[in-house]
């Protein structure tokens, strides 16, 4: 299946990640449980997610300490409901080359939605029940592997990570 594919729309799924509904086989009002009022709503129009890129919002600057990339992808019911399947697909960054690997360093990423449904943002990825539907990794490509980062979502837009140095290998 492909990223930001209508392939896999349910509307019991679209209830769970968008309306609020405990799980993927409550009965769901696409307008009045998606969308949250009763006017004209389309299940992929609406809610889809776009073409997502990675996108740097804010960084510590660049160094010498190491390289890789950043990633941050849909998984579980958001990321079937978007056509990508149950297990991650993720979004990387370029390879960057100078990361400051610090504890004191700090690299900001977001997906950055093209398209998207004028629902996906306020329904779906600030839907904090929709926090485990998104997922961050750092990969190394530093040689010797001396760059890692951790990661931690942001409170509000839950396809948001701050990524955190750990000081260095």
């Amino acid at each position: 299946m492909a990223l930001n594919s209508p392939s896999n729309l349910s509307l019991g799924t679209l209830g769970h990640i968008a309306g609020g509904k405990g799980n993927t086989t409550s009965q769901t009002s696409l307008a009045g449980d998606c969308r949250g009022g009763a006017s004209s709503t389309a299940m992929w129009a609406d809610f889809k997610c776009g073409s997502l890129a990675m996108t740097l919002s804010s960084g510590s600057g660049y160094g010498s300490d190491g390289r890789g990339e950043f990633k941050i992808g849909l998984q579980n019911d958001v990321g079937t409901y978007m056509g990508g399947g149950s297990s991650i697909s993720y979004i990387s960054s370029s390879s960057i080359s100078g990361l400051v690997c610090e504890i004191t360093d700090n690299y900001y990423y977001y997906l950055n939605e093209t398209n998207d449904g004028s629902l996906y943002e306020s329904r779906i990825a600030q839907n904090s029940d929709n926090a485990g539907d998104y997922g961050a990794i750092f990969v190394d490509t530093t040689p010797g592997g001396s760059c890692e980062f951790t990661y931690q979502q942001d409170g509000t837009n839950k396809d948001q990570f701050r990524f955190r140095g750990d000081g260095g290998a």
